[in-house]
């Protein structure tokens, strides 16, 4: 549950211990094979909800062909992170509250 708070709403994180797999969870089944928005997304939920310590913790995933509607729902799930967050996209998200959005396209 607390992995699933960092996904967008209506996902949820799920791992299977026997088999080593993780991935979410749609209709009681686990799914691992997963798009690359998909995956980068699980894998942010995954790592902002670990323990907070005294080391700092960033994360920064590669970019896996967000659309701009996918990059927006991550950025709400994870804008309440105990950990710093840089994404770079070649899509613009929507302004997200509590994110800092540079763009660095040519006008």
């Amino acid at each position: 549950e607390h992995v699933s708070s960092f996904l967008p709403q209506g996902e949820a994180f799920g791992v299977d211990l026997d088999s080593g797999r993780f991935g979410l969870v749609r209709g009681g089944q686990l799914h691992s094979a997963l798009s690359g928005a998909e995956w980068s997304r699980t894998l942010l939920a995954l790592a902002a909800s670990r323990q907070v310590g005294s080391t700092p913790c960033v994360l920064v995933p590669e970019d896996r062909a967000w659309s701009a509607g996918t990059l927006s729902d991550t950025m709400r799930a994870l804008a309440e992170s105990p950990v710093q967050i840089l994404i770079m996209s070649t899509v613009r998200p929507d302004n997200v509250e509590g994110w800092h959005i540079i763009d660095l396209t040519p006008r």
